[in-house]
């Protein structure tokens, strides 16, 4: 017994001893940063707030340091300048993506946008650019954007009347839910499926710290359950996906007028234009959901949270929603509902939601106070249509 722990105790050692030595020699082909611990690295240390845990590294390190992170190393950069040289000067050496768990599994293995790089992104990135995002292709919603604003508009003016409280975080998220199905899959909001629901599930249960994605030797384990939840949103996502991908082929437009899902079928099958050929011999029906999902979160999510925001934002600082109100008054006047061609004009709105995206992405790292989460008021001002 004695013998056996001896022995156990002596094994311990020298593994101690293997990892500090090889830990050494690569250390001195990595910039300055703290040693860590064995199989965990450095993230015993994060503590709740990372972004400040970091900072203080940084005074100790410089702006460039390396940690480890699990098993995973890690650069972390802290001024300006180097941050302009890791994502500008040197951009496409460093262009790749961490390999995550979730997105393994809800993302179909990284063949979208946000999770991918080299060649298959810029083509990727291309198509998206040049058949979704394309000036005359959004331009052509514009009345449907116009009428599903004017909806919402109507909704709050009867609330106002009846002096009833308003989710005004409930009817932005519908009414962004509803473009998105106008927009993207040419139809409207289809019932037999919760894209909204779905998908916010999908977000949340992705941004979970999941230990596996830098411990991968823990992984067959799922000592968090994650792995167990990401197959099972997996499905919900796939069956959503299916559906409408099933729809769209039976029913293919090959007009003026497709939607996106139209228009990655038909590249799948070798007909979309001269544009995207080297794309079209990549494209298959997994990168088809995977590009769908990142298109989706991309116009759920990110619009839903940049209005909550601002709209959040405004209400604390009445002076500043006074001065939009009057800029609004003056430059589109009581009688008819703000045009997307008004927006040119109205500098201090714009002033208004970039520094309130600004903040967003501060309260992000921790950095202020968290925003109201579901944004309930009674409207009180007139709303004009």
């Amino acid at each position: 017994m004695i013998l056996s722990l001896a022995f156990s105790f002596l094994f311990l050692i020298l593994g101690v001893a293997f990892w500090w030595i090889l830990d050494t020699r690569q250390r001195k082909l990595l910039p300055p940063g703290p040693r860590g611990l064995p199989i965990f690295g450095s993230l015993l240390n994060l503590g709740s707030l990372p972004h400040r845990t970091f900072h203080e590294l940084s005074k100790k390190y410089g702006p460039i340091m390396s940690l480890r992170m699990g098993s995973v190393p890690a650069i972390v950069v802290s001024s300006p300048e180097a941050a302009q040289l890791f994502l500008k000067t040197h951009d496409s050496v460093f262009a790749v993506r961490p390999q995550m768990e979730a997105v393994a599994h809800m993302s179909y293995g990284n063949n979208g946008i946000s999770f991918t790089n080299g060649t298959y992104w810029r083509h990727v990135r291309k198509f998206v650019v040049q058949e979704l995002l394309a000036p005359a292709k959004v331009n052509s919603f514009q009345g449907m954007r116009r009428e599903e604003v004017g909806l919402v508009v109507e909704e709050i003016k009867k609330a106002a009347t009846a002096g009833e409280v308003v989710n005004v975080s409930a009817k932005v998220g519908d009414m962004i839910e509803n473009m998105t199905f106008r927009f993207l899959l040419g139809r409207s909001k289809d019932d037999r499926f919760d894209l909204k629901g779905i998908m916010t599930d999908a977000f949340t249960l992705a941004g979970q710290f999941n230990l596996a994605d830098f411990v991968p030797a823990i992984k067959p384990l799922d000592l968090q359950g994650l792995t167990r939840r990401y197959k099972e949103q997996s499905k919900k996502l796939d069956a959503m996906l299916e559906l409408i991908i099933d729809e769209h082929e039976q029913n293919l437009n090959t007009g003026n007028n497709r939607d996106i899902v139209d228009e990655m079928i038909s590249l799948s099958r070798n007909n979309s234009s001269v544009n995207h050929q080297e794309l079209a011999k990549l494209i298959d029906r997994a990168s088809i959901k995977s590009i769908l999902i990142d298109i989706i979160t991309a116009s759920i999510d990110t619009s839903f949270t940049s209005i909550e925001w601002i709209l959040t934002e405004l209400m604390r600082h009445p002076t500043a929603m006074k001065k939009c109100q009057e800029e609004l008054t003056s430059i589109v006047g009581l009688d008819r509902m703000v045009d997307e061609t008004d927006l040119p004009k109205l500098e201090y709105l714009y002033m208004v939601v970039k520094e309130a995206n600004d903040l967003d992405m501060t309260e992000q790292f921790g950095l202020t106070i968290p925003r109201i989460e579901h944004l309930l008021l009674v409207p009180k001002i007139r709303i004009s249509a």
